[in-house]
């Protein structure tokens, strides 16, 4: 039997943000079946020259993928969504879409939120890591922005774990 390993994905968009992260959530949920996401947040463009707002949240899968597959997988997402992986300015352009593989953890090891840099994150991987300790959440001081998924109900405000029944198409949300 396979390794699982948790992994923490930062997720970003400032080109059509909201439709462009539903697509992620939905394309996520599609092939993993279950995810849990903070809050969606509104964020202003940090080392990216833009008038352009962001809309980031963070994504808790587990797998038996490994790093390098995942990594394929999200750089395709990427690319599907309109991003130009080529560009030589990429990092600091707008994009459709960024999914960045933050931490990959073993099983029962917690979120490590303290690692991340990144100030678009810091107040929404708490978040995540509370809800995935069973803990109550802070709620985030960051406006947010609800996230439509492909059954209609609507996430984002809150830490959630969303669960797909692949059988019924039916989606579970648990807040």
């Amino acid at each position: 039997m396979s390794e699982r390993f948790g992994y923490l994905i930062g997720v970003g968009s400032n080109l059509s943000p909201r439709d462009n992260c539903e697509q992620v959530v939905g394309a996520v949920l599609a092939c993993f079946g279950r995810l849990s996401l903070s809050s969606a947040v509104h964020t202003e463009p940090v080392g990216v020259s833009t008038p352009n707002a962001f809309i980031n949240l963070m994504l808790y899968i587990e797998t038996d993928w490994p790093a390098e597959r995942l990594k394929d997988w999200t750089n395709a997402l990427e690319e599907r969504l309109g991003r130009d992986r080529s560009h030589p300015e990429r990092k600091m352009i707008d994009r459709p879409a960024d999914l960045d593989t933050l931490q990959q953890l073993v099983p029962g090891q917690a979120l490590q939120p303290e690692l991340i840099r990144e100030s678009y994150y810091r107040d929404i991987v708490r978040e995540l890591a509370a809800h995935l300790e069973g803990a109550a959440p802070r709620p985030t001081a960051l406006p947010v922005c609800r996230l439509r998924l492909m059954d209609g109900s609507e996430v984002g405000d809150g830490a959630a774990t969303i669960h797909l029944d692949r059988a019924t198409g039916r989606i579970g949300i648990v807040q």
